[in-house]
């Protein structure tokens, strides 16, 4: 907004403009945006506020400020939980990937042995001193080493796959709380006619950001799908099946409507 604009809206602006103008400024002044106003113009502005009826809105729109700024907080909290989800997403994936590193390098290694029983022999001696965290170390047929994910000595065993479904499932449950409150939140200020676009862009970025694929490779991506071809039958196999895909795909997460309605009876106490 120009300056010419500013000085029109504090001296013939309607009570709506005024108090939606201050409250813009103190929005982006909370955010660490760069204000509208200057402090002259925004004490300006304020004192020309001075009818009753643009009191009682000005009071109105400070309690709404106050309510939306609490919702944002409680949104971003849910953010947070998500990101630490995703965080533990990417961890097992490094994981995972340097587990297939190894058993590429020693395949590599074992192949220089040409005869299978040999090979075998030196895959069982290596394995009988090695140990991966939540992964199985197996021998094929051809005797090459092999790095389960999934473990096959018992049903309830831990394995890799195990604690990536969980933490995977854990995920896209606040995913989808997220939204909810995110949906809530803008839901509340179409509501009350408070138009702060300060507010409603924060929440938006909310939105998008959650919304965004978060896998470190597209490997390990539900919604990109594109998995590379790497050597080994019961390599592809796994690939198209696409147990690589352990990242939630947040095109197919729908909002939580029972955290949306939490959200805006508990926090913003509105509905």
């Amino acid at each position: 907004m120009n300056k010419k604009d500013i000085t029109k809206t504090i001296s013939s602006g309607t009570a709506k403009e005024k108090v939606l103008l201050l409250t813009e400024d103190v929005a982006r002044r909370k955010s660490g945006s760069e204000p509208i106003l200057s402090e002259e113009d925004f004490h300006a502005l304020l004192s020309s506020v001075e009818r009753p009826q643009e009191r009682r809105l000005y009071n109105q729109f400070r309690k709404i400020d106050q309510t939306v700024t609490t919702g944002l907080y409680v949104l971003n909290q849910s953010r947070v939980l998500y990101r630490m989800h995703i965080s533990d997403l990417r961890g097992y994936a490094l994981m995972w990937e340097a587990y297939q590193r190894a058993e590429e390098l020693a395949n590599f290694i074992l192949h220089e042995t040409r005869d299978k029983a040999e090979r075998t022999r030196i895959a069982q001696k290596a394995a009988s001193y090695s140990s991966f965290l939540l992964a199985d170390l197996k021998i094929d047929q051809e005797g090459y080493v092999e790095v389960s994910a999934e473990s096959s000595q018992k049903p309830d065993t831990a394995s890799l796959l195990k604690a990536i479904a969980g933490v995977r499932r854990e995920a896209e449950k606040e995913l989808s709380r997220t939204l909810g409150y995110a949906q809530a939140l803008l839901d509340y200020m179409e509501e009350r006619d408070f138009k702060v676009k300060t507010y409603q862009d924060k929440v938006k970025d909310v939105m998008k950001d959650v919304q965004t694929d978060k896998a470190l490779w597209s490997k390990y991506s539900t919604q990109q799908k594109k998995v590379p071809t790497r050597q080994g039958s019961k390599r592809r196999e796994m690939e198209r099946e696409h147990l690589f895909s352990i990242y939630p795909d947040p095109s197919e997460i729908q909002m939580d409507m029972t955290a949306y309605h939490h959200f805006k009876r508990n926090v913003v106490g509105y509905e």
